[in-house]
């Protein structure tokens, strides 16, 4: 059977490729630009799973999306986008190479099982290739298919959702092909070390604690490349108000402490207001050019940084140099003229409550920041 001149693929080809598809994090497609060029991220805690996008301009003025996946797999690859993190409504590619072919099928999700063929196939492959390790597949559709079985995708925010098997389908596929590309060299990786980093050893789980003083003036930018994937499940950068300089001097650039354990020192208590915060499919974070934080504004002199550990498989001789590079500026007025700081004491008992269109939260300022 064919649909707008593409082959279609029978519901009993892929049922070997029944496998639940994980959330991952939500994201929104439509803000990056061509120019920019592809944005890229990990979904998968093992670095086993990434994905670059991009939106293009056509010449008839409607926007293509362009989508690469390169997994550590030899096997079938899924990829979608959900509204809600599950598999209902949400839609699904699948794809795998075999014997020099690639196969690709546009499908969607009803449940919590084997995605359905879509009848009319909007995701169109690009390119796909099978090396010694991974499984790299390119492919494009519209923002708007008009497919009632595709999601538009717009300005709102996307939750991704993947899966991916060691082994391809065993059944004989019936379904559009490409011969299999060229070499392709994977997208370089930043394993740079911070320097004055102190290297540690990955546990199975643990919360590691680590202080460091106060620049003069976050300019807007910090980089969370500089972690090792796979094995880090969180960052976050405290506020350290109280304390003196012979509280916290002792424990800077040293080895941590293991977080919220009795051998914490009493100073490391007194960090509580978060001020950066990095997970599992978070990017860097950049403001524009004339936007910073002023942080001399603070009471807070010094930070504590909490690297949350996870490795389920006891993974033997892992290093970790991972942490967050912070820039900051010395222009401290002109940044402090663009930027008013409203502060007020953070909690994290500080909850709003369900349902409410608008909460507001009191605090104090300097009124020369005004």
């Amino acid at each position: 059977m064919k649909t707008n001149g593409k082959k279609t693929f029978r519901e009993d080809d892929t049922k070997e490729c029944n496998q639940r598809f994980v959330v991952v994090f939500s994201v929104v497609l439509f803000c990056v630009a061509a120019e920019e060029g592809f944005h890229c991220t990990t979904l998968d805690s093992e670095d086993k799973f990434h994905v670059c996008w991009k939106v293009i301009e056509l010449e008839d003025g409607d926007r293509d999306i362009i989508f690469k996946l390169e997994v550590k797999t030899h096997g079938y690859v899924g990829f979608g986008l959900s509204s809600n993190g599950g598999m209902t409504g949400s839609d699904i590619v699948t794809g795998w190479v075999k014997n020099g072919q690639v196969y690709f099928q546009d499908r969607y999700g009803e449940g919590n099982f084997l995605p359905k063929i879509d009848e009319i196939q909007s995701w169109n492959l690009v390119s796909g290739r099978e090396n010694d390790t991974h499984t790299t597949l390119i492919f494009r559709r519209k923002l708007d298919t008009c497919d009632k079985e595709d999601r538009k995708i717009d300005d709102s925010t996307t939750k991704l959702i993947y899966a991916y098997s060691d082994e391809d389908p065993k059944r004989k596929m019936h379904s559009s092909t490409i011969s299999k590309a060229g070499h392709e060299e994977r997208p370089p990786t930043a394993n740079e070390k911070i320097p004055s980093s102190r290297s540690r050893q990955v546990h199975s789980v643990l919360l590691g604690c680590f202080v460091s003083q106060t620049p003069r003036c976050f300019d807007g930018a910090f980089d969370s490349k500089r972690v090792t994937r796979g094995f880090v499940h969180h960052i976050l950068l405290y506020e350290c108000v109280g304390g003196s300089a012979e509280a916290y001097d002792p424990h800077l650039d040293q080895h941590g402490h293991e977080c919220h354990r009795p051998n914490m020192p009493d100073a490391m208590k007194k960090c509580e207001g978060i001020f950066l915060a990095w997970a599992v499919g978070g990017e860097n974070l950049v403001l524009p050019e004339d936007v910073g934080l002023p942080l001399e504004i603070s009471p807070a002199k010094y930070y504590m940084m909490e690297i949350h550990y996870d490795n389920p498989g006891k993974v033997e001789g892992i290093i970790d140099h991972s942490g967050l590079r912070i820039y900051y500026t010395p222009k401290v007025e002109e940044i402090r003229r663009r930027n008013p700081y409203d502060r007020f004491h953070r909690k994290q008992r500080l909850i709003v409550p369900p349902g409410r269109k608008k909460y507001v939260v009191a605090g104090h300022s300097n009124p020369t920041m005004l």
